[in-house]
């Protein structure tokens, strides 16, 4: 009998404890649940900058308190220039009875394209902007927007170059006559304005892509290349900017090239004063955050991003550029590891060895030295 009291009173208690585990586990693993809704100019196949940028933004996300419900679209405007109007009719109807919580939005076009839809689950959504590169588009004073302003500096890559470079005397600047690509040229030519006394600008950005490789294989000396995007050539041939046009660019061109962004720094372009698409995304994730956690957007200030310069260590070494003659505070990457970060440890070892074999060579000598004394001394060395 005291046995079945035992095993019973085992039963019920473990039963208890199992449905305490149940309900304390439930309580950890359930979230509240916010919804995102992630739009961008391109999309994160035709670019990797927005890749980033979309990697960042989720990264980001994952430190929220709650269960992010994360929706993502693009404009794909490579692709689909003229399917705005379309893509506005789904976009509504996707969204109208599925109103996210916060809109994040990558690029001037998508910023734009939200600020111009007159959808009622938009006009009090809070929206956070990233990846905008030049004037902002102008919404109403109620809407709550705040976000992070991209700033392309060309004159600042410039000014590395020439002091990488003092003897420059041309510069080419490489484009692209896509929907995308303007925007960056303008910006780029309005920046070296002030140069065009000094310097001598030629602007290839309205030809094939064959055409222009073949004029980059030709640049006079005392040259550098200044790339800003090419989506769409002149023969309507669309490109990855980044996985594309600039390898084909720096392959072709006899001369350094300079870039805007971080993605853009590969396959042996020189580096400049370049866009960081990750540290955006990075900064409007924390706003979006700060929303759901109940700050009005209108309350966060809009800020800048975060430019660096970097350069690639092997470009550097490859045109001659000398390291010292970069900007303070200058990332190198791909640094290759010289002999003493190759060997530091074998050395070391070889180091204290050594030093234990004198120290040991000098104490036998030592004694021997001492030994060799007493025997000069009569009887000493007797026995």
């Amino acid at each position: 009998m005291l046995r079945d009291f035992f095993l019973q009173t085992t039963w019920v208690l473990s039963a208890r404890c199992r449905t305490l585990a149940g309900f304390l586990l439930l309580t950890v693993q359930v979230k509240p649940v916010r919804s995102v809704l992630l739009l961008d100019d391109l999309g994160i196949v035709a670019s990797p900058g927005f890749a980033e940028i979309n990697q960042a933004v989720l990264s980001g996300l994952q430190n929220s308190p709650y269960q992010i419900e994360l929706y993502q679209e693009s404009l794909e405007l490579t692709l689909f220039p003229n399917e705005i109007d379309h893509f506005r009719q789904e976009f509504v109807r996707k969204y109208s009875d599925r109103k996210p919580d916060v809109i994040i939005t990558a690029g001037f076009a998508s910023l734009e394209f939200i600020v111009g839809t007159r959808a009622a689950f938009i006009r009090d959504t809070p929206i956070i902007f990233c990846a905008i590169l030049g004037p902002i588009p102008a919404w109403k004073p109620d809407m709550p927007i705040t976000g992070v302003l991209g700033r392309v500096r060309p004159e600042e890559t410039l000014n590395a170059a020439l002091h990488l470079l003092p003897g420059t005397q041309h510069v080419v600047v490489t484009g692209g006559v896509g929907k995308f690509d303007a925007p960056w040229e303008a910006i780029a030519k309005q920046a070296f304005q002030k140069y065009e006394s000094k310097l001598q600008f030629t602007y290839l950005t309205n030809l094939t892509m064959p055409a222009l490789l073949e004029r980059l294989k030709h640049l006079p000396s005392n040259t550098i290349v200044y790339h800003t995007a090419i989506t769409e050539d002149a023969a309507g041939s669309r490109f990855i900017d980044s996985a594309q046009s600039v390898p084909l660019v720096v392959s072709a061109a006899n001369a350094p090239v300079f870039v805007i962004d971080d993605v853009d720094l590969k396959d042996g372009a020189v580096g400049g004063y370049l866009v960081n698409w990750g540290h955006d995304g990075r900064v409007a994730a924390a706003m979006a955050l700060r929303v759901l956690n109940g700050e009005r957007p209108q309350d966060i200030p809009i800020v800048t991003s975060n430019n660096v310069y970097m350069f690639d260590w092997r470009a550097l070494k490859r045109w001659g550029l000398n390291e010292n003659n970069l900007p303070v505070g200058s990332v190198v990457i791909n640094r290759q590891p010289g002999f003493w970060e190759l060997y530091k440890q074998y050395v070391l070892v070889a180091i204290v060895a050594l030093l234990a074999q004198t120290i040991a060579i000098l104490g036998l000598l030592r004694q021997r030295a001492k030994r060799r004394s007493s025997c000069d001394q009569p009887n000493e060395c007797e026995g």
